[in-house]
């Protein structure tokens, strides 16, 4: 089946052209018109066939590339000679024949020749190829004759000539290269060729239409009676349609080319030309002269080579006779020999047939034992796609699906679904400190916990990190949801058994319920989120239910986090400095503190933006810039011959437990030359009793380089006494809670005095801090406690406020460089 797959215009633009000479043609004006008319009109369908065959000659197919470009070149060729023939005819007004466009017409069927002889098969057998050369010698012999009889004698007797060899020579070339053409149409036709059959078809057609108007050409032009315009020219435009026909039809690639073998009206042929020759010499009967000698003559060898033909096809005949008897002697004894094997492989075969019995059982058991595997790993891999792969908690996928299924249950029949945000507090530190191995343990025990806190139908999933996330459904009152809640709280705050001590964690949880603080479940957790962050700013280990303005706090501590990430590039973190008093009131020490300023949010607290830091893993380099800062202004004062005071620096749990702090904080002192002794970290009290092994080596570290180390806000955590005998301590900060109560509630002066008490018998220097009132530092100092810190006496203020405040001091200050003792 053939496909149109060019462009149609271009053949719609051959068959117009051609329709319009046939038809047009037959009529033309009168006159000079008239002739320039019949001259050009035979112009266009030679021009666009060659353009259709050159076409098909530069796409990518590779029918016969080679042949199509001969064939386009030919019949540009042949238009060429029409614009030659009309500028000689109608220009210079001289005849055109013989002339340069005889030239450019001949060259098209030696264009044709050339690209028949790129298309051809190879490699038949000598016995088809010797018969199928003696059928075709009869045939172009046939042709031949009957051209001789009728155009090339005539030409070659015509006085038309006489005197004239040139314009003879290529009034016989017509004709010669069109027997030529046909020969090599014919052995196309039968030996086959790498063209489809309708392709070779069309281009035969288009041969004989030219061939037809060669002859007629090359006739008239001999009798000086050809004209432009006639019958001769629509001849060439029809066989130029055709070949261009033939170009712009494409089959399939597994529908080209032609078979090696004889066409069936092929058989007939020779006997059909031998036919035609017996009646064209019946033409010749009674007429004398060359035409009639050749005639009879060319008769009688084509008789002869039909006469050979046969004897041929008769050996041939015997030939095949005899190897088919040959090859069926051949297979009888072929089949007995097969036979007899046959019987004897029987047993060997019914053999074969029970190994393969047993090998298919094998397989078949093979296959159910692979198949169960498989089901297997399938819903391991369902799993796996579900739970969570350290705890094998269900993840938030399973969470999202149960919330939804949960709500709607919610929504039908009534009740309450409550979600529940925690996020542990201190879990960085202890992934830090102990490692992730031991971080994964304490998320195992964590785990662990939560379902030990909740009903079967309950869901406890882990989003991942720290964040786990429960779900309560069917829940008659919120005080149900509460309580689930408190004991989360306190199942949680127990200590962990981790690397041989007990670890502390706790967790701060963020609630809403469905439907009264959501409308969809996304909505649901995350205002659970919302409500776990306001958890966390109120001091943590809590529990928050989801309130509507905490949207704003939210909103709020996403913007201070956003404008937190660029404020150590920007500058925007200043250090204030408080005082610290000894019994005497004279100052002996300034607590760096931090404080921001943004652009935008303006003075910002560090109750707020400092768990925020923690949070989003700023504090470590925050911290690093507070503590290089501190040394760089104590230094600037000591450079200024001010009178030389402690330095005390906070020091966060996360920013404790890199491995290089203790090197980072030698390497700050030695910097700004600073001695170590004048150097105060507080650290808190949650990171004194965390990793007691590895905070014990590190303090000590520090004290053996002679840097004082103070427990912050003491007495406000979960204190370990023990620890304090541990712990290479300098000094215990009592929290301000406890100094603010003094005089208020009854006991905190026996706390404090306890603690102070504890403190002196442990070689510790007491710390004060929040003293406000002149009744809290008479008790203070009645008490004991040799130290305060405190609005009192002093407020925070920048470096220059403190700078005035050591020029008050007086007294002789320190040389620089000269030996100081710890």
């Amino acid at each position: 089946m053939t496909i149109l797959t060019r462009p149609p215009l271009l053949g719609i633009a051959i068959a117009v052209s051609v329709i319009l000479h046939v038809t047009l043609g037959l009529w033309r004006p009168d006159g000079e018109v008239g002739v320039w008319w019949s001259d050009l009109i035979g112009i266009p369908p030679f021009l666009l066939a060659g353009l259709a065959c050159l076409r098909v000659a530069a796409g990518p197919e590779g029918d016969g590339r080679a042949a199509w470009r001969a064939f386009g070149l030919g019949l540009l060729a042949f238009a060429a000679g029409d614009l030659v023939w009309t500028y000689l005819e109608l220009v210079r007004r001289v005849q055109p024949f013989p002339s340069v466009a005889d030239v450019l017409y001949l060259s098209m069927p030696v264009a044709f020749v050339v690209g028949f002889l790129t298309v051809l098969r190879p490699g038949l057998s000598r016995p088809w190829r010797l018969r199928n050369v003696l059928d075709m010698a009869v045939v172009l012999g046939a042709a031949a004759l009957i051209s001789w009889r009728f155009i090339i004698s005539a030409i070659v007797e015509m006085d038309g000539f006489a005197g004239q060899p040139v314009a003879r020579v290529v009034a016989l070339a017509y004709p010669a290269l069109d027997l030529a053409l046909l020969g090599l149409a014919l052995l196309l036709t039968v030996q086959g060729s790498v063209l489809h059959r309708l392709r070779s078809g069309l281009v035969a057609l288009g041969l004989v239409c030219i061939a037809v108007a060669d002859s007629l050409f090359a006739y008239l032009g001999a009798h000086d009676a050809y004209g432009s315009g006639g019958v001769t020219d629509q001849f060439w435009s029809v066989g130029a349609a055709l070949i261009g026909a033939a170009a712009l039809r494409r089959v399939p690639p597994e529908a080209a080319g032609l078979p090696a073998a004889h066409p069936r009206w092929w058989a007939a042929a020779p006997y059909l030309a031998i036919g035609a020759v017996t009646a064209l010499q019946f033409t010749t009967y009674g007429v004398r002269g060359p035409a009639t000698v050749g005639v009879l003559i060319g008769g009688s060898v084509l008789t002869l080579l039909i006469v050979a033909r046969q004897a041929l096809s008769v050996r041939d005949n015997q030939r095949l006779t005899e190897a088919l008897r040959n090859l069926s002697d051949g297979l009888e004894a072929r089949v007995a020999e097969r036979t007899e094997a046959l019987r004897q492989q029987g047993a060997a075969l019914d053999q074969a047939n029970a190994a393969l019995r047993a090998l298919s059982q094998g397989l078949e058991l093979k296959v159910i034992e692979r198949t169960a595997a498989l089901e297997a790993s399938r819903a391991q891999l369902a799993y796996q796609a579900q739970h969570d792969a350290l705890t094998s908690l269900p993840n938030r996928t399973v969470l999202e699906d149960r919330l939804t299924q949960a709500a709607n249950a919610a929504s039908r029949y009534g009740g309450l679904t409550a979600v529940m945000f925690i996020d542990l507090d201190g879990f960085k530190f202890v992934n830090d400190t102990f490692g992730h191995v031991a971080g994964d343990a304490v998320l195992l025990e964590v785990g662990r916990r939560l379902q030990d806190c909740v009903r079967s139908a309950d869901t406890v999933a882990r989003l991942g990190g720290d964040e786990f996330v429960v779900l309560l459904t069917h829940v008659s009152h919120v005080t149900d949801v509460r309580a689930v809640a408190q004991r989360i709280v306190s199942r949680l705050a127990r200590p962990i058994a981790l690397a041989g001590q007990d670890v502390s964690i706790t967790a701060s949880v963020g609630v809403a319920l469905y439907p009264d603080d959501a409308h969809t479940p996304q909505q649901l957790l995350g205002n659970a989120d919302v409500a776990m962050y306001a958890a966390k700013q109120r001091g943590k280990n809590t529990v928050q239910f989801y309130a509507p303005s905490m949207n704003l706090a939210a909103q709020r501590r996403s913007l201070v986090e956003r404008q937190l990430r660029g404020a150590l590039a920007c500058g925007a973190f200043t250090l204030h400095y408080q005082p610290q008093h000894d019994a005497a009131g004279a100052v002996c020490a300034f607590e760096a503190l931090l404080r921001w300023t943004d652009p935008d949010l303006g003075a910002v607290s560090p109750a707020e933006f400092i768990p925020v830091a923690e949070d989003a893993g700023l504090i470590v380099p925050i911290g690093a810039w507070v503590l290089d800062e501190a040394c760089r202004q104590w230094a600037q004062w000591r450079q200024e011959a001010l009178p030389v005071v402690r330095m005390a620096v906070n020091v966060s749990p996360t920013q404790f437990a890199r491995e290089d702090f203790v090197a980072s904080v030698v390497q700050i002192l030695d910097r700004h030359g600073m001695a170590a002794h004048h150097l105060e970290l507080e650290l808190t009290e949650q990171l004194v009793v965390q990793d007691i092994q590895t905070t014990a080596a590190k303090m000590q570290a520090l004290r053996d380089r002679g840097v004082r180390i103070a427990v912050d806000d003491f007495g406000s955590g979960h204190s370990a006494l023990s620890y304090l005998m541990r712990l290479p301590v300098s000094t215990l900060k009592i929290d301000r809670a406890f100094i603010h109560d003094l005089g208020r509630v009854d006991g905190a002066s026996r706390v404090v005095g306890a603690i102070t008490a504890l403190a002196h018998a442990l070689e510790l220097e007491v710390v004060a801090e929040g003293v406000e009132t002149a009744a809290q530092l008479r008790e203070i100092r009645e008490l004991g406690c040799e130290f305060t810190q405190g609005y009192l006496l002093g407020r925070p203020g920048p470096a220059d406020q403190a700078r005035a405040t050591l020029l008050q001091l007086g007294g002789h200050p320190v040389v620089v460089g000269a030996p100081e003792q710890p």
